[in-house]
């Protein structure tokens, strides 16, 4: 998302941030190219997250230096409606985060004083977590529903679901349990804490929607992109980066003689330098091969993924699971898998992560309701990329670009990608939960 050219509104000798580096058009940005008088606003505490929803067309809104900001791909100047919203918001009063529900709620979670927690921003280990820096309450629920409260501030002032024959796209990226996930571990107190209270934000968001809008004109989607490692409780289930790249360097100065043999491991992608490889007369074949070896022998590492097991096809075990995110011009030649409960590349200063194929990292839920769909819970496979195709039939636009199938169970009964009619008996509606295994990140 970095870009030079795209600097932020609140700090313009900062970091530059825009979807420059974003390769297809966003569900955002076929509703306006279909659309022109649509809306699409999306927000988050996290610049990325809020420009990958946004896309290149978008509104796109996120926590910077002093409140919500924007960069200069999307405005010239903040909206007079988010200037605003700072200047009676973003000075956050609370000085300690303490907890939502009574401590018996937390009892079977075990100790809230956890040795495997890294807390962020000199929280602390344990209830009340005083906020003694700047960004300390984005890790907080108060960041969750300052988010909540910018969403609906963002929905009146840009009219959103109330211009006549317009559509209009919200995207909320809540990034509240990710962040504190990454410090605590997704079964601390903290996490469950966060939970709670972020259920009480949105039922408070949704419940400003109808005001606004009328839920009854409103669709809505939930899911998520990954879950969360437990944080794993030996040194052994931490692999560095470092480890990894001495490993390979040494075993290829021993094949072919001593070399700066790896640009970068970036988790779990690894970069060997081409041009060495080219000014050596090295095959590269040859090269990834003895990496290849050495790596599957390292303790924690379940498997290594080749781009030539990629370019193959990789439709079995891991090359599968690879195959479906994997940018030939951005990826790595090597990809590396984990073990399970392994963290590959995270810091110490970091209680856990995500980004493997195993269950705690691929198993999210997917929610669509309103708009007349009855409660339905469904257990079939799916996937998060079924959702964007499926928000698309909501919206009547095209969207060649998305790789997942629309889930007939969650669309109107008239003609579409599900080959339906007006006369044909309705399908069922369906809060989908995949099964075990089913989805992928």
């Amino acid at each position: 998302m970095n870009d030079d050219a795209s600097p932020l509104l609140d700090d313009p000798k900062g970091k530059g941030v825009s979807p420059r580096r974003l390769l297809v058009a966003t569900l955002g940005d076929r509703l306006l190219a279909t659309h022109g008088s649509s809306r699409v606003v999306s927000v988050s505490l996290k610049d990325r997250a809020a420009i990958m929803l946004g896309g290149h067309r978008g509104q796109a809104y996120w926590w910077g230096e002093r409140g919500f900001t924007t960069s200069r791909h999307h405005a010239e100047r903040l909206p007079e409606w988010v200037a605003s919203w700072n200047q009676a918001n973003a000075e956050v009063k609370a000085t300690a985060w303490t907890r939502g529900e009574a401590p018996e709620v937390y009892a079977t979670l075990g100790p809230d004083d956890d040795a495997r927690e890294r807390p962020p921003e000199q929280l602390g280990r344990t209830f009340p977590h005083p906020l003694t820096t700047r960004d300390a309450f984005l890790y907080t629920p108060l960041g969750a529903r300052a988010l909540f409260d910018f969403a609906a501030s963002a929905t009146h002032a840009e009219q959103l679901g109330q211009r006549a024959g317009a559509r209009a796209l919200l995207a909320v990226g809540v990034s509240s349990v990710d962040v504190l996930s990454h410090g605590y571990g997704p079964e601390s107190h903290e996490v469950v804490d966060m939970l709670l209270q972020l259920d009480r934000a949105l039922a408070a968001f949704l419940a400003s929607l109808d005001r606004e809008v009328g839920l009854g004109n409103v669709l809505v989607a939930m899911t998520a992109d990954h879950g969360m490692a437990p944080a794993p409780a030996q040194a052994g289930q931490r692999l560095s980066e470092a480890r990894v790249t001495e490993a390979v360097e040494s075993a290829l100065d021993k094949a072919f003689g001593p070399e700066d043999w790896v640009e970068a491991c970036s988790a779990p992608h690894l970069y060997p330098r081409r041009e060495r490889i080219e000014a050596r007369a090295v095959r590269k074949e040859a090269v990834l091969a003895v990496a290849r070896e050495v790596l599957r022998g390292i303790p924690g590492i379940a498997e290594v993924v080749s781009s030539a097991d990629v370019g193959a096809g990789g439709r079995r075990g891991f090359a599968r699971e690879v195959r479906g995110e994997y940018v030939p011009e951005r990826s790595g030649d090597l990809v590396v898998i984990p073990a399970p409960h392994v963290l590959l590349g995270v810091e110490d200063a970091h209680a856990s992560t995500h980004g493997t194929p195993y269950e705690y990292d691929t198993h999210v839920p997917l929610v669509v309701f309103g708009q007349g769909l009855p409660a339905v819970r469904e257990g079939r496979a799916i996937t998060p990329l079924d959702l964007a195709p499926t928000l698309a039939s909501w919206l009547e636009v095209a969207l060649p670009e998305a790789s997942g199938t629309p889930l007939c169970e969650a669309l109107p009964a008239r003609s579409g990608p599900c080959g339906r009619t007006a006369d044909a008996p309705p399908r069922r509606s369906v809060m989908p939960v995949p099964r075990p295994g089913s989805t992928h990140r």
